[in-house]
């Protein structure tokens, strides 16, 4: 019994001496990887245009908290974030943005409306009564083109509406012009659908937005939604 307790006290010390001497070549093995890795792949500089992936995820964007309807529609977007609008005459657009652009003001920041469509008429007071569009925030205009909102427009307002695209012709290049000139804004602009229920003009437009809503028969449709699941439903006149 007293030989077989020493033999296995031997084969003990035998096996642990075994794992130190395992664990310090691992560890060697380790720091020689690390240093060929440093070797062959050397250290990036960053800066403010270039991150790691660690600082990249830590960073942190700030982003409109909506509520309820408008919370199911959009989600929460960044605050510069831009949404087209787009539908066949007299579906509900015009309204469902006045609603949003009411929202807004409430609860957002300064908004203004511009009516480049049907200006300052009866037909858009109308919706505005219907809507009870009235907040001190909620601004509107008739600016008939382009070159009447850069030249007019103050860069004082969080949300710019424009309806519509098509009335008052500005294209991408031109949207692009508008966004610069107004980089602290969000964009909320209004365009005809084709017969087929496509955005009238561009494409290209759709694809620089970061929400695309169609409206047909009073009822809004996300059809993309870089913040939320696209196919929520609106129902303008609920």
């Amino acid at each position: 019994e007293i030989l077989e307790g020493l033999k296995q006290k031997a084969e003990l010390a035998e096996n642990n001496n075994a794992t130190e001497i395992n664990a310090t070549v691992n560890n060697t093995d380790v720091l020689t990887n690390e240093t060929a890795s440093k070797e062959k792949y050397p250290e990036i500089e960053t800066n403010d245009r270039i991150m790691s992936s660690k600082a990249f995820r830590e960073m942190t964007y700030p982003a409109l908290i909506f509520q309820n309807r408008w919370n199911n529609l959009f989600g929460e977007p960044s605050n510069t974030f831009h949404l087209v609008v787009h539908g066949k005459p007299g579906e509900g657009k015009s309204t469902f943005c006045i609603q949003f652009a009411l929202y807004l003001a409430k609860h957002h920041g300064n908004t203004i409306y511009i009516s480049g469509e049907e200006g300052f008429s009866k037909t858009l007071q109308q919706k505005v009564n219907m809507t009870n569009a009235e907040h001190p925030r909620l601004f509107f205009t008739d600016f008939k083109s382009f070159d009447e909102i850069k030249a007019n427009l103050q860069n004082n307002f969080h949300f710019i509406f424009i309806d519509s695209l098509d009335t008052l012709r500005i294209d991408t290049e031109k949207l692009r012009e508008l966004k610069a000139l107004y980089p602290a804004s969000a964009f909320i602009t209004i365009s005809q659908s084709t017969k087929d229920g496509k955005m009238r003009g561009s494409q290209e437009i759709i694809h620089d937005a970061d929400i695309e809503v169609c409206v047909s028969s009073a009822v809004a449709i996300t059809n993309k939604n870089r913040f939320k699941e696209k196919g929520m439903e609106y129902l303008v006149f609920q």
